[in-house]
């Protein structure tokens, strides 16, 4: 890595510090790799705002929020009404390898389905049963009877296959934000039907189609996640060695400045977390806490917790979840499963942050 610069002084310190692998996967690439409701309340955001523990519909959004929920509705009843008729239609598609196969497998998919059913639920104007048999008319003409079956024309190939492919990276992203999209339906209010409306949508299984269609989650590993932050950021000289690009070594030096200065507050404010994890009575918890990537996993939690609230979160979370003895804190009976939770995201962090290309 070049050093003829300070910029890239700067990003080799950076990059050499002893934590920035850790501060860089929870500021920049823990929501590429494992979205979470928070992340989900951030996209939705032009919708939803949170209010104390719950989402509730930002007060000069309902209108818009109405529409998107007679939307949804719409797609959830498109989707119940043609799934049978396409597991059907598949039925009738002959088992060839290759493009027609493939083709067949995808008409039984949910995400091909529910794909289906919201753009014709974004369809106002057309009367539902038009669409459908307009969708039955295009599979058709798609599909040639052959002595085996119905198979994919080859003129229709390409159309085909860019659908698939589509259908590959929606059905990619719906699976990573799965979790994250029910965790943050349970948080959405019931105040009113348009809430209630909203918060079944969530957790029906078009919820997850419909937000991975347009979500950015084209990493599923921490090198490719590195690699997409920094790649159009540096460039290899004549000489073998590692520098900014002049466009973008300014903006460059600002980021990683406000990285590390980030990383400093957070290391002052969470020597609390690390003192109390001295007197955590299990080890493995003890342990967890006392490391970086720990205290980062509980600042996090606590600050969605609170969301804003004005009071001490680690006393909270202390409180709710462990109870004090002569030995020191111990955690409460009915809270293992929290506690297993946590040692189970560690591990998982541990493990993406192991990986030598950090």
């Amino acid at each position: 890595m070049a050093s003829d610069s300070d910029e890239n002084k700067l990003l080799k310190r950076f990059l050499e510090h002893e934590s920035s692998a850790t501060v860089l996967y929870f500021r920049e690439l823990r929501r590429l790799l494992r979205p979470e409701a928070s992340t989900i309340g951030e996209r939705l955001g032009e919708v939803f705002v949170r209010i104390g523990d719950e989402y509730q519909v930002r007060a000069g959004a309902h209108e818009q929020a109405a529409a998107v929920a007679g939307q949804l509705s719409r797609a959830v009843k498109v989707y119940e009404a043609i799934k049978e008729d396409l597991s059907d239609f598949s039925n009738e598609v002959a088992d060839r390898p290759g493009i027609t196969r493939e083709f067949k497998e995808a008409l039984q998919e949910p995400t091909f389905v529910g794909m289906i059913a919201l753009e014709i639920a974004e369809d106002e104007d057309t009367p539902t049963n038009e669409r459908i048999d307009h969708l039955f008319e295009q599979l058709e003409w798609i599909a040639i009877d052959a002595g085996d079956g119905l198979v994919v024309r080859d003129e229709s190939s390409e159309e085909v296959v860019e659908r698939l492919e589509e259908t590959k990276r929606i059905d990619s992203s719906a699976k990573r934000i799965r979790d994250a999209v029910a965790e943050f339906a349970a948080q959405v209010s019931e105040k009113d039907e348009l809430h209630k409306t909203l918060k079944s949508f969530l957790k029906s299984e078009l919820a997850a189609i419909r937000i991975g269609s347009d979500y950015e989650l084209s990493v599923s590993s921490p090198e490719e996640a590195v690699k997409a932050l920094i790649s159009n950021g540096i460039a290899t000289g004549q000489d073998g060695k590692v520098r900014l690009r002049d466009e973008v070594s300014g903006e460059f030096v600002e980021h990683s400045r406000e990285i590390m200065r980030e990383f400093r507050t957070i290391m002052r404010k969470a020597k609390p977390i690390h003192r109390f994890a001295e007197i955590v009575t299990e080890a493995d918890l003890r342990t967890a806490l006392q490391s970086t990537a720990g205290k980062l996993v509980i600042a996090t939690a606590i600050q969605q917790e609170l969301a804003g609230q004005d009071f001490d979160g680690l006393s909270r979370w202390v409180e709710r979840n462990f109870e004090q003895t002569p030995e020191g804190y111990v955690l409460r009976h009915e809270d293992h499963e929290m506690v297993q939770d946590f040692l189970r995201q560690m591990k998982e962090v541990e493990e993406e942050l192991a990986n030598d290309d950090f």
